[in-house]
């Protein structure tokens, strides 16, 4: 049962109670409802003046559990990593099917190729095979989403973010994306080998858009103007580059997305984290039909924008959907990052997200030829 957090101001020099009152809905699974709505607090107040707070009046944080119908979730396909355009190549899947994103090179970010591990695999040497040389141990790169803890040293606390700034963090904003939303990211990869020591693109392997991460929406951070007091609550994200690099940014929409602590689907807690990566392929993460170009999707037929349903944003043109017996082929947009679905257009979803993240959990060591 959900926690619905309110937040009531009592002020007035004689002591009456005003009306109004703030109230803030919290996740159907949040990380914790008190540890939240104190770090909220926190964030929007850094001076954190409770004593201020009582001379004018009385804060009451109650806390009360009681039935919520679920919010309507959307879900957001994300393009991130490696593209033509960053990095030039695409990542690796390797040959025991696992999934390899690799950040964007970024020269103003703290993080270099060279302190990021894999399960354990220093991948630099074979993104330095990959591209032949062009970028190795000492490039920066953008480390965002940020997805898997044990990829470099962490704070305690820390939990999966990602950041996002100027007009897609405006396009986010304008579909309502928020808590209990979930991010599905998907990037640019193929599969490689490794002959006399030397990593290659295996020949004859095609170039995919495939699935390899995700994040469902616990808490958003907006972080301009106030990445001090973040810092301060959240000290694991004092790495991240949303907020070490938070100057770079002229846009004043700096946000981060906060993973809760678990997956939330159709209204209920599943065994599954709040946001990981998916570390292996599997056939249900593949986004680009088979024999197409990487930007021609299949996606299950009830994709289709029909019936006066909105569309995946972007994508409102009707001569990019084909119906494709019981799929859809999808010509996706060159440009964007980030894809919005209504899921309340769309019920068909929760039974599809569902088998996805089975697929990947419980048949995830299957890999692709």
């Amino acid at each position: 049962m959900p926690a619905k957090v309110t937040f009531r101001h009592h002020i007035g020099l004689f002591g009456s109670p005003r009306n109004d009152k703030r109230e803030s809905e919290l996740p159907s699974c949040p990380i914790s409802s008190r540890e939240s709505a104190r770090r909220e607090f926190d964030v929007m107040n850094p001076t954190n003046e409770w004593g201020s707070l009582a001379y004018f009046g009385l804060l009451q944080l109650i806390i009360t559990a009681r039935p919520k119908l679920p919010r309507n979730m959307r879900v957001i396909l994300s393009r991130k990593g490696f593209d033509s355009g960053y990095g030039g190549v695409p990542s690796p899947i390797l040959p025991d099917g696992r999934l390899v994103p690799l950040p964007i090179p970024s020269p103003r970010d703290p993080q270099r190729i060279g302190m990021l591990r894999v399960d354990g695999l220093d991948i630099s040497a074979m993104v330095s095979d990959l591209t032949r040389s062009s970028i190795d141990a000492e490039t920066a790169v953008h480390v965002d989403p940020d997805l898997q803890e044990h990829m470099l040293a962490r704070a305690p606390g820390w939990r999966p973010a990602f950041g996002q700034v100027a007009s897609a963090q405006t396009h986010l904003q304008n579909q309502g994306v928020g808590r209990g939303d979930l991010f599905l990211f998907f990037g640019w990869f193929r599969n490689v080998e490794q002959v006399n020591g030397v990593w290659r693109y295996t020949r004859a392997s095609p170039d995919i858009h495939a699935l390899f991460g995700w994040l469902q929406v616990g808490e958003v951070l907006a972080v301009t103007g106030r990445e001090r007091a973040i810092a301060n609550s959240y000290p694991w994200l004092r790495d991240h580059p949303h907020v070490a690099g938070a100057n770079r940014f002229s846009s004043r929409n700096n946000t981060i997305y906060v993973a809760g602590d678990t997956l939330c689907l159709a209204g209920k807690g599943t065994k599954y984290r709040g946001g990981g990566l998916f570390k292996r392929y599997v056939p249900s993460l593949q986004l680009t039909a088979d024999g197409h170009t990487r930007s021609r999707w299949k996606l299950p037929a009830w994709f289709m924008p029909v019936d006066g349903r909105s569309p995946l944003s972007y994508h409102r043109e009707k001569s990019r959907w084909t119906a494709d017996h019981v799929s859809v082929l999808l010509q996706t947009v060159g440009k964007g990052q980030e894809f919005v679905l209504d899921c309340a257009c769309y019920p068909e979803s929760a039974e599809w997200l569902a088998k996805l993240f089975r697929d990947v959990h419980e048949v995830g060591t299957s890999q692709r030829s």
